[in-house]
């Protein structure tokens, strides 16, 4: 669909999407929709009037005098960032978080890796669910599906992803995002909010950078 200057100039008011950004912009497209920003670099004026399609996040006017601002991309890639209040983790990165954790559907000892039968401290479930006591182990010790493994691992993760939500003030990428959740998921939610990269991302880290 092509706009005239006009019309694109009623579109951006009334925040509707144009599909053909100006061709100063569209220099390239990857594999994953990814848009050229060789024209930001330049001196040439931009027509940012426009929606920008890249990737499935969609650009508006105030998003890319953010991202001129911004140093987390590279010419050929721009990365959308905001408030880490507002995001959940990807269903790539959760898939990661499983596959590190491996799938156990019968209690095992964390220490260990072996099968248990009877109630010990370290006793783990599904995606690395930790037993809190020997009640909750009655309900396990005959095993559980992987629904269930599924179940006990996103109510697990609630409490990692609002860590990272509540204690980071500044805007991230979404991979910086995910990363963080993966973070507080392994070094619990005190680690996570006593951690120097917490400090260091929120910018409250006042030593030198390199003894970090």
């Amino acid at each position: 669909m092509n706009c005239s200057q006009g019309e694109s100039s009623r579109k951006a008011a009334s925040n509707e999407l144009c599909l053909s950004p100006p061709p100063e912009m569209l220099i390239s497209r990857g594999e994953q929709g990814e848009v050229s920003l060789n024209s930001i670099y330049s001196t040439k004026p931009i027509n940012i009037q426009y929606k920008h399609t890249i990737g499935r996040n969609m650009l508006l006017k105030n998003e890319l005098t953010t991202f001129r601002l911004n140093g987390r991309y590279t010419r050929t890639q721009c990365v959308k960032i905001q408030p880490p209040r507002k995001m959940q983790p990807t269903h790539r990165c959760l898939e990661l978080m499983r596959a590190y954790e491996t799938l156990s559907l019968h209690p095992y000892d964390n220490q260990t890796k072996k099968t248990i039968t009877k109630y010990c401290q370290g006793a783990t479930i599904g995606y690395g669910h930790l037993i809190m006591d020997s009640n909750e182990f009655k309900i396990y010790k005959n095993g559980i599906t992987k629904s269930t493994a599924d179940s006990l691992f996103e109510h697990d993760l609630y409490r990692f992803i609002q860590a990272v939500k509540n204690n980071v003030i500044v805007d991230l990428t979404q991979n910086e995002f995910d990363a963080l959740v993966i973070l507080a998921f392994n070094t619990g939610v005190r680690g996570f909010t006593h951690s120097t990269v917490l400090s260091i991302i929120n910018g409250n880290y006042t030593k030198d950078l390199r003894s970090a």
